[in-house]
Parts: C-alpha cells; sequence; structure tokens
C-alpha cells in the first residue's frame, strides 16, 4: 500500500502544482483585462467629457457674445448647431442652449421694439412740428395723442 499512497500523493500533488499554475495564469490574465477595461472607460471619458467641454466652452462664447450686443446667432450653422443642442431636454447642454436662444430672442424683440420706439418718435416729432405755431403745449400733446389713437399705435 505504500507504493500506491506515494503515487496517489505524487498525483494529487502535480494537479495542485498545475491547478495553481493555471490559477497564476487566470489571474495574470484578468489583471490584464481589468487593465485594458479601465484605459478603455478612461479613453471613452475623457472624450466624453472632452466633447462636453467643448459643447460648454462654445456656449460660453456665444453668451458671451450676446451679452456685449453681437449677434452670435446669424451665422445659420452656429444657430443650427445650438438649436440641435436645445433639443436636449433635461441636460445641462440642452438647458444652457435653450437659455441662448432665449437670450437671442429677447435681444431681437428689444432691438424691434427699440426700432419702433423710434419710428413713433419721429413720428410724433413730425406731428408736433407740423401744428400751427399758436397751439399751446397741452394741444400739441394732446393732439399728437389723438393722432396717435386714430393711427392705432
Amino acid at each position: 500500500m505504500g507504493e500506491i499512497s506515494k503515487r496517489f500523493m505524487e498525483r494529487a500533488r502535480q494537479n495542485a502544482e498545475d491547478t495553481r499554475l493555471e490559477l497564476d495564469v487566470f489571474s495574470a490574465d484578468m489583471r490584464a483585462y481589468r487593465g485594458m477595461a479601465l484605459a478603455v472607460f478612461i479613453g471613452l471619458w475623457f472624450a466624453l467629457s472632452l466633447s462636453v467641454s467643448r459643447q460648454l466652452d462654445h456656449l460660453s462664447s456665444i453668451l458671451q457674445k450676446l451679452s456685449r450686443g453681437e449677434d452670435g446667432l446669424r451665422n445659420y450653422q452656429i444657430f443650427s448647431r445650438i438649436k440641435a443642442m436645445s433639443a436636449k431636454q433635461g441636460t445641462l447642454i440642452g438647458d444652457m442652449a435653450t437659455a441662448v436662444l432665449a437670450f437671442q430672442r429677447a435681444q431681437d424683440e428689444r432691438r424691434t421694439a427699440l426700432s419702433d420706439l423710434h419710428d413713433r418718435e419721429e413720428l410724433h416729432a413730425n406731428i408736433i412740428s407740423q401744428a400751427p405755431v399758436g397751439i399751446s403745449g397741452h394741444r400739441h400733446a394732446d393732439a399728437a395723442v389723438h393722432e396717435f389713437q386714430r393711427r392705432g399705435i
């Protein structure tokens, strides 16, 4: 029985050694896969953060131009990019792009209102300048108000 037990023990030791070598190889492979997966994850994260950063920088520069009174969205390509960004509702980029469009719209409406005000002031000045010389200031104002009402202004 001694010979059989020695062979059995030798075989068990050999199997244990083979299993340990396989586990070492498996462990090394898993470390390599984890390293590659981590590198891919970091690469994707970097690419995504770079994309978001560029979009935020673009929106920030447009807002700066708009705040200085420049027409930041007159270029169709820029406008279409901002419009596409604003379609992503509920995201930081989408909400910021929507704010940029609203700011541009408010500036356009302000320009239109100032232009209309200028036109009305010119009309008022023309009405006053064409009034007879002897009419008092109150009459000028009353006549101007009546003329504005008559014209629907």
